[in-house]
């Protein structure tokens, strides 16, 4: 059962077919409404002629994903499937296609009406796979939050452009009235009433505007019920007569009936207020959504500015724990009066340039982190008087990948502090960095005796880089810390 519930819902992630049968059978409703014939016989065999005419349409969206296939194979196909084949069928239909058993006698429009129909099906489909493309390219048509953090001006009109697209298509006196119209004339009325329909219902929208920022946020939050109500009732008693007395000006109300008033014209009457009232309680578990909506945003964006702040901090504290470390190395260098002590010094000017001015940015570039652990290095070998193995090898695809600034270092501080200068004989570090895509993935072995405090007990370092890792990618990295009595391995990967 589980195993058959996830390859459905991989289809449905995966393939892109089922939007365009959506589509067909979204006019196939259409075109059965234009005629006259509610049945089930009707409404399949229009599905099945729509099937038939966009066929190719339909396996190439099937097929276009498939490996084998190269650029130019695909650029030539959509061109043959969405543009040469539809509009040769549009021209011969439907003449070929209408005379299949089963469909010519339940497609009941005339020619016109039907090329027609067809013409704005076909730019439906296009609309469509040009959304399915823009969306691929932005990575927003799939996103509910891409959706939901229009405002709601801009999202009304686009709601309401929709349904005037399509309840002027699916009118019954719209196909009655360009009936003997030529099919660029009915194309370009049915533009017009488009228009018409749009402002017909947008007019609807100071309904919603006033109950969610006066009647419900204001009224109903700090007056209670009883305001809200009343005050609700009055709104709607003064606002709908003057509403109907404006869209009673738009002739394809009088002329197809796209409006109530078209079959009752009376401003006051009951069907018109019915209306408004129904789009009025409709509105309300929307204005529910959007008020949840910006809570969760809130809550967000506070969660946010508290991780941001709590960041900053735990970097504050690793600046002066680096700074201090330093600091007492050069003092031992300066009593022993070591000439290394000026190199010293200026290695140690570029590391604090590097920790004031890019360890405060959220992040940096990949190669930055590597030339400061490189300089960080040069400057232990500098104060270092002992044998020191050190390595330090890259592996990176992408130098210039965004990172944050200052996790690599911590381990190598403690590399040094807890394992190299405590230890008397030959000592080794081997560092190593690798890079794939967005995983990142940090080595740092050190030498290390047994008589020598482990690095987990030392400092600020490792508690703060543990918390930055928290923060930074919770459930998406991953700190290994090993030790025995030779040697001591930290690795730290994490994915971006």
């Amino acid at each position: 059962m589980k195993g058959n519930q996830n390859r459905i819902t991989a289809f449905f992630l995966q393939q892109e077919v089922w939007l365009f049968m959506a589509n067909i059978l979204l006019f196939s409703y259409a075109f059965m409404q234009m005629g006259h014939q509610l049945g089930w016989r009707h409404f399949l065999g229009i599905l099945l002629g729509l099937v038939l005419f966009f066929l190719p349409l339909l396996l190439w969206v099937t097929l276009r994903h498939q490996s084998a296939l190269t650029v130019s194979i695909k650029q030539v196909g959509w061109v043959i499937a969405f543009v040469a084949l539809p509009a040769v069928f549009t021209l011969v239909w439907p003449c070929h296609l209408t005379d299949l058993p089963g469909i010519a006698e339940n497609l009941v429009f005339t020619a016109k009406v039907n090329r027609f129909g067809l013409l704005v099906h076909w730019i439906a489909l296009l609309v469509l796979e040009g959304l399915l493309k823009w969306g691929l390219r932005h990575k927003t048509v799939r996103t509910a939050n891409w959706l939901l953090s229009w405002n709601i001006p801009r999202l009304a009109m686009v709601i309401v452009a929709v349904f005037a697209l399509s309840i002027v298509l699916a009118n019954n006196y719209f196909h009655a009235y360009i009936k003997e119209f030529s099919t660029t004339q009915s194309f370009l009325y049915y533009l017009v009433a488009v228009v018409q329909t749009f402002f017909v219902y947008i007019s609807y929208y100071p309904i919603y505007y006033v109950h969610h920022h006066f009647l419900f946020n204001e009224l109903l939050r700090k007056k209670g019920l009883l305001y809200y109500l009343l005050s609700s009732v009055g709104f709607l008693l003064l606002f709908v007569p003057l509403q109907n007395q404006l869209i009673s000006f738009f002739p394809v109300v009088d002329q197809i009936k796209v409006h109530p008033l078209g079959l009752v014209p009376q401003v006051f009457s009951d069907l018109s207020f019915t209306l408004a009232i129904a789009f009025f309680l409709l509105s309300f578990p929307f204005i529910i959504m959007v008020e949840w909506y910006r809570q969760v945003n809130a809550i967000s964006t506070l969660e946010q500015e508290k991780s941001a702040t709590e960041l900053q901090l735990l970097k504050q504290q690793i600046n002066p724990h680096f700074f201090f470390n330093t600091l007492n190395n050069l003092y031992a260098m300066s009593l022993t009066q070591d000439e290394a002590t000026p190199a010293t010094i200026l290695q140690l000017s570029e590391l604090m340039r590097y920790l004031i001015y890019k360890g405060k940015e959220e992040k940096v570039p990949l190669k930055l982190e590597v030339k400061y652990l490189q300089d960080y290095l040069d400057l232990q070998k500098l104060r270092l008087h002992k044998p020191l193995d050190v390595t330090f090898t890259t592996d990176l695809t992408d130098e210039e990948l965004l990172v944050p600034p200052l996790l690599f270092i911590i381990l190598v501080e403690n590399a040094f502090k807890h394992g190299i200068e405590p230890a008397g004989g030959d000592t080794f570090l081997h560092l190593q960095l690798s890079q794939q895509g967005k995983s990142v993935h940090f080595s740092c072995h050190n030498s290390f005796e047994k008589n020598s405090p482990p690095a987990e007990n030392g400092g600020l370092g490792l508690p703060n880089l543990h918390r930055r890792l928290s923060v930074l990618f919770p459930d998406r990295h991953e700190l290994r810390l090993q030790n025995s009595d030779h040697d001591y391995l930290a690795e730290l990967s994490f994915e971006l």
